[in-house]
């Protein structure tokens, strides 16, 4: 006897005396696994005072490609990166163009993965650290020896500009690379002191600080 196919899809199914049928769907074609979505991640923070660090994080791709160039588009460089997380630092010690100024970072693996950032080296003051009081006996003088520099490393060396009196109780002098300190000789010189100080860095930026110190009376 010959078997209507529709048969071969049926069962009996018998629950509590009843005879049920049960018609099993064929099976229909199984739906495709998307493939993992690439992204890349990454952000630039200054550290140190003007280096740059940038992490990145890189998810279903094994490498991507940083560029790195300067606000106007001048290309500084360009490196492959790998690793789920990871973490660069460039400085001027290893590359000279990274100097003040703003700089753009693109991090790329396809042409839908990619994360843009943007980060400005800062231009820096420069300092002068005096070891030491800068207190001065009255009538008498003094030299003071500033250690001057510019955390732009760029701008190095820094050299004294000039020197005046603020309030006019001394008489300061640049002699070689120290400040010779003259005092005024009254008995109205005698208390607080200052000296503005104009200090010039490699590139001719000028940078103003303040020098304080005390006129004191010496007792006899």
């Amino acid at each position: 006897m010959r078997t209507n196919p529709v048969d071969l899809f049926k069962k009996t199914l018998i629950v509590s005396g009843l005879v049920l049928p049960v018609i099993f769907a064929g099976c229909g074609k199984k739906n495709p696994i998307p493939p993992p979505v690439a992204s890349v991640y990454g952000v630039a923070s200054i550290v140190n005072d003007v280096d740059i660090k940038y992490d990145g994080t890189l998810t279903n791709v094994n490498s991507a490609k940083l560029t790195i160039t300067k606000e106007d588009g001048t290309p500084i460089l360009s490196e492959t990166v790998s690793g789920q997380n990871f973490s660069k630092t460039y400085k001027y010690t290893d590359n000279p163009n990274f100097i003040e100024g703003k700089f753009k970072l693109s991090l790329s693996a396809t042409d839908t993965a990619e994360s843009n950032s943007s980060i400005t080296i800062p231009d820096l003051p420069a300092t002068a650290t005096i070891a030491g009081s800068t207190d001065i006996n009255a009538y008498g003088s003094a030299t003071l020896n500033p250690v001057l520099n510019d955390k732009n490393p760029d701008q190095n060396p820094v050299t004294l500009n000039s020197v005046k009196s603020v309030e006019g109780n001394t008489q300061p002098t640049i002699v070689g690379t120290g400040i010779y300190i003259n005092t005024i000789k009254t008995a109205s010189a005698i208390g607080p002191y200052q000296i503005a100080v104009e200090l010039k860095n490699s590139k001719g930026g000028i940078d103003k600080i303040i020098i304080s110190g005390n006129i004191v009376r010496v007792c006899l």
